[in-house]
């Protein structure tokens, strides 16, 4: 269903596309829109791999606007996060390295499960705010916050020639 990737040797093994996941705190979210026209929007975002076999990917937003349009006329969606981009001017290249995410999307509705959610996007953002700040937080927004999750069917991660040979040189103590 999903197609190879073009430069496979540059294909980055899953368990290090999850680390940039883990450790990263924004991407860019890409939907169908109801117009035809993709809407790609930037969103904080944590993944949470303790959930289904690929792990999900939690954001959080209003409850209504042009991203809830999109996610109920077409709940397919990819996410992109770059891990590392370092513009290398003397080579006309950059270094980086990047993960694409694709899957379903959709409102959390139950309240437990928002509950949990909410939680872990806050555990990952402020960490020193578990707990009461974090419990005052959630009740002031409550009612005008929408939570969402992509439980992600296909992953790959790519990095540039450039990091590669870095990686490759590393490994051997160069």
């Amino acid at each position: 269903m999903f197609p190879s990737m073009r430069r496979i040797r540059q294909q980055i093994p899953d368990e290090e596309a999850i680390e940039i996941l883990e450790k990263g705190e924004d991407g860019v979210l890409a939907l169908s829109s109801p117009d035809g026209y993709p809407y790609a929007v930037p969103v904080n975002y944590v993944y949470d791999g303790s959930a289904y076999d690929r792990g999900r990917l939690i954001f959080h937003g209003a409850l209504t606007g042009h991203r809830m349009d999109c996610i109920a006329h077409n709940p397919k969606a990819s996410f992109c996060v770059v891990g590392r981009n370092t513009v290398l001017p003397a080579d006309f290249s950059t270094e980086y390295v990047s993960v694409i995410c694709f899957g379903t999307i959709r409102v959390i509705d139950d309240d437990a499960a928002k509950r949990e959610a909410v939680e872990t996007l806050g555990a990952h953002f402020s960490p020193d705010s578990v707990g009461q700040a974090l419990d005052e937080e959630i009740a002031s927004t409550w009612r005008r916050l929408c939570m969402y999750e992509m439980v992600i069917e296909h992953m790959t991660g790519k990095e540039s020639k450039s990091a590669m040979k870095r990686r490759i040189a590393a490994a051997r103590g160069e």
